[in-house]
């Protein structure tokens, strides 16, 4: 995260105190040597696949509740029971008898899972001590992950608590001919169940489709509201410096003047780059008057407990609250494991109301560690204008044993735009490595700065849309961008508003009905491959009736048929039969000339292009 040196000054200085990877009294990032002079090594740390369990695969339950935290004004709560056809993790389910040559024992038929939830620390022969019981049907042709969402009573035996509380998920599943049964047992400690909230904001996560759902706050983008009052709620905006930017806010009219200009761009969200009490004025302005939201910025001193419990206190009932940033890039400063941990337990103990994220920049190094202090996961991957075989800076080349090149095991040039979409791919396979680990909602930190003697240049307009919409295609529920105000490429000086407006533009689309509906609470994107088009990025979402359609060329190359005529041929996006889609309901986003029958189809794509449409039944 910018400014980049100071970063790896930091880590230079604090050496002597980490304790992660190899060689850490060398010059660091990412547990790779960095400067000239040093020899190449493993930095460690990497998370790999697990063993295999041999021949076929298992049957692997998890529980976790729906959201991340209830309220006692809630009477109803839900609980996720997940079945997964894993190669790595579970047990082997009862074989069927007879079971046909072709056919696995997970392929024969739906399937159930019997199961009781109950709260640890009750006595499980009680009469009524289960939260829930129930069965879980599963099938897993052409499926490898199914999910079963478990109405359950709030009210009895749960009592409220600031801390989780813990469940456990014990089931069985019986053979085909019923001859034998098997046995299964899955835990989750993110059962939270809070008094209700009287002032301020409350944000909690979906812990079935990824999203933040929001109460109370000013950024309403969306339609829709739960029964409880909790609206999904997608966040985009940008980082946004002290110095330059909010110092300037002294008063209610400078407030207006300053980051009225900010909020004109139609974002809903900001990370103001600085704390209370120089900001206090800023802050409740934002809370008051616009429709922001605020990610709460720790980074400079999560280290130290007793300020990150001042400055939670004093943030925690601001409207304007959604989350909180602890650690920024602990992985690339090698900071010790407790350090996220220890914030994250702080700034609960004070507000469990607010999710806590936690900014990654390397590739794969200690994930698990550096991730276990986080609700929520964002990353910075930062591809535009790098120069991956090596950089003058340091005077090293760059691989995965040596160099820093800005963007951690990125590719660069024409893969930039892939680099966003790896590194989401990648978080995600790490989370499925990881046995007992539920996903985590994932930010991306789109780029939108130069210089540091990393970034040749800024983002264009199309590549930033491309990066975004990229991200969403691949999980993201948030975009962040680095940073505010946007330095002038001609000068690097004056501030430029030529990135801003190209996100603002995305912004008021992604975060407002109709998109957030389908991408925030409804459901995760599924991919869509068009093996003949090997650039084009394309995942859909459906809500009822309705089919999102998210289209990216990743590449730097246009598609085109030139035979344009109406007789002429066209590229064709093939579009799940899981409903009898009829037509093009609206076009929101993107200037293609798109034609709808059974598939999506269109006779031009240019470069970097993206378009966001929605089909009808």
């Amino acid at each position: 995260m910018f400014p980049r040196l100071i970063c790896v000054l930091l880590a230079v200085s604090a050496a002597a105190g980490q304790q992660t990877g190899n060689h850490p009294d060398w010059p660091r990032w990412c547990g790779k040597v960095y400067e000239s002079g040093y020899p190449a090594f493993n930095p460690g740390g990497q998370t790999v696949e697990p063993p295999r369990s041999g021949p076929g695969s298992r049957l692997y339950v998890q529980v976790s509740p729906r959201y991340s935290l209830y309220l006692d004004s809630e009477t109803e709560g839900e609980f996720i029971v997940r079945t997964t056809l894993s190669p790595y993790f579970g047990n082997n389910l009862a074989a069927p008898a007879p079971a046909a040559p072709s056919l696995s024992s997970y392929d024969v038929g739906d399937r159930e899972l019997h199961f009781a939830i109950t709260l640890d620390g009750v006595d499980t022969d009680s009469r009524g001590s289960a939260l829930v019981s129930g069965t879980a049907r599963f099938n897993f042709q052409g499926h490898t992950t199914q999910d079963t969402l478990v109405p359950f009573n709030l009210t009895s035996p749960l009592t409220t608590s600031f801390a989780p509380q813990n469940v456990t998920l014990r089931g069985w599943v019986a053979s085909p001919d019923g001859s034998s049964n098997t046995s299964y047992t899955a835990t989750s400690s993110a059962l939270v169940y809070l008094p209700d909230k009287t002032s301020g904001s409350v944000t909690r996560l979906d812990n079935a489709y990824g999203g933040f759902m929001q109460r109370g706050g000013r950024a309403q983008g969306s339609n829709y509201t739960d029964k409880a009052g909790f609206r999904p709620y997608f966040p985009y905006g940008y980082y946004a410096s002290f110095d330059g930017f909010l110092a300037g806010v002294t008063d209610n009219a400078s407030a207006s003047a300053i980051i009225g200009k900010y909020a004109k761009f139609l974002f809903n969200a900001m990370t103001p780059l600085s704390q209370y009490p120089q900001s206090a004025t800023a802050f409740s302005y934002m809370a008051s008057q616009t429709d922001l939201g605020i990610q709460f910025d720790l980074r400079e001193g999560y280290t130290n407990l007793t300020w990150v419990a001042e400055q939670v206190s004093a943030a925690r009932d601001n409207a304007a609250l959604f989350s909180y940033w602890s650690a920024d890039e602990p992985d690339g400063h090698q900071d010790p494991f407790s350090a996220p941990l220890q914030a994250r337990d702080t700034i609960r103990s004070i507000d469990p109301y607010h999710p806590v994220a936690v900014v990654l920049n390397c590739q794969n190094y200690y994930f698990a560690a550096y991730t276990a202090g986080a609700d929520v996961i964002m990353e910075d991957v930062y591809p535009i204008g790098i120069n991956t075989t090596g950089i003058t800076k340091w005077g090293t080349a760059c691989n995965t044993t040596l160099g820093d090149c800005g963007c951690d095991n990125c590719q660069g040039g024409n893969h930039s735009i892939r680099d966003v979409a790896d590194r989401l791919d990648d978080l995600a396979l790490y989370e499925s490595w990881t046995e007992g680990l539920w996903p985590k909602t994932k930010i991306h930190n789109p780029q939108s700065f130069h210089g540091e003697g990393y970034w040749a240049r800024d983002p264009t307009r199309d590549e930033s849309w491309a990066m975004s919409l990229v991200a969403v295609n691949h999980g993201a529920q948030g975009l962040i961008s680095w940073v505010y105000p946007v330095a002038d490429a001609s000068n690097g000086t004056n501030s430029s508003d030529i990135l801003p407006l190209a996100h603002g533009g995305l912004a008021q689309i992604l975060s407002r009905s109709p998109v957030v509906d389908f991408v925030v609470g409804n459901a995760r994107p599924t991919p869509i491959l068009v093996p003949s088009l090997p650039d084009l990025d394309v995942a859909c979402w459906r809500r009822g009736k309705q089919l999102l359609v998210s289209v990216v060329n990743s590449g730097y190359e246009d598609y085109v048929l030139h035979n344009t005529t109406r007789s002429g041929p066209l590229f064709h996006i093939p579009i799940p039969q899981d409903q009898p889609y009829s037509h093009i309901a609206t076009v929101v986003w993107g200037d293609l000339l798109w034609s709808f029958a059974g598939n999506l189809t269109v006779r031009h794509i240019p470069a970097l292009s993206t378009a966001l449409v929605v089909l009808s039944a």
